[in-house]
């Protein structure tokens, strides 16, 4: 009798601690999740001549945003096994809810309306982007015309225990978690070389996948194997997404390529390789 009482209060007490465990763990990542962040909003001069909606229309399609929201920015959502299910929102029914500030804040600092962080966005390669190009993009989401959202859309993304036990033990941060707020924004003015020019399109372009120094996460390998292509190979690639070296196929960088990428001009896509040939033959990788 006594043993069997105290297994009963021993299961008890099991599972009063994993219901502890579990709230703390829900309570501490909702603070994540809803924290809030203190980015003024800036005032970028908005242009609305067809060049620059052209520009920013090129821009969306290099920044591979079409990939999270859509082709038609309907909205998506991924589902991260065992960790979430994200949502990319419907821009289309978004951005006439904010102001030209306040999508400048939610691009460049990943910081929404309400001042909670986006998460997967990669806003951390878009802090790069220079006002040009920022006004560029905000003008052509401007003439983006309502639709409904992709069947079965749900209103926001969940997570799940793994992943809430994740951002409480910092292994995943939020997108406005990992910005720095307070640097500076390039302007390609002080240096206008074909190198700056490259390292330029790579910090935009290219870190959201090979991280900030370029040195390859997941499944994104080291930027500087770019260094075994050839110039032409190289320009081949992009525009193609045909491989070189033995390997045509490249799965996710083959579709990038061909689907994003391709929009870049030739001489961006030189200015690139040159950035990325001069980490090869020096052995040294970008600085965020």
């Amino acid at each position: 009798m006594k043993k069997t009482a105290y297994l009963k209060w021993l299961l008890v007490g099991v599972l009063a601690f994993i219901i502890l465990a579990f709230a703390i763990v829900y309570g501490w990542s909702a603070l994540l999740i809803h924290k809030t962040y203190d980015v003024p909003l800036t005032s970028l001069t908005i242009p609305c001549d067809t060049g620059a909606i052209r520009e920013g229309a090129r821009l969306i399609r290099i920044e591979h945003c079409r990939s999270c929201h859509g082709e038609n920015f309907e909205g998506k959502f991924q589902p991260v096994p065992y960790r979430a299910h994200m949502v990319a929102p419907n821009i289309t029914a978004l951005v006439a809810t904010y102001s030209n500030g306040e999508l400048e804040r939610l691009i460049r600092h990943g910081v929404k309306k309400n001042g909670e962080s986006v998460f997967a966005m990669p806003s951390q390669m878009y802090c790069h982007l220079n006002d040009k190009s920022v006004a560029s993009i905000i003008a052509y989401l401007r003439t983006l015309k309502p639709i409904p959202s992709s069947p079965d859309l749900p209103v926001s993304s969940r997570f799940y225990p793994l992943r809430r036990w994740e951002l409480i033990t910092g292994t995943y941060l939020s997108t406005a978690a990992r910005i720095d707020h307070l640097a500076p924004r390039p302007e390609l003015q002080s240096d206008t070389t074909q190198l700056a020019f490259g390292k330029y399109l790579v910090m935009t372009a290219c870190t959201s996948c090979h991280g900030g120094n370029l040195q390859g996460q997941g499944h994104a390998p080291n930027m500087r194997i770019a260094g075994a292509y050839s110039n032409a190979q190289f320009i081949h690639f992009l525009k193609t997404g045909e491989g070189a070296l033995g390997r045509k196929e490249l799965t996710t960088m083959s579709a990038i390529a061909k689907n994003h990428l391709s929009y870049l001009h030739t001489n961006e896509i030189n200015a690139i390789y040159a950035f990325l040939k001069s980490l090869s033959a020096s052995g040294q990788l970008a600085e965020k």
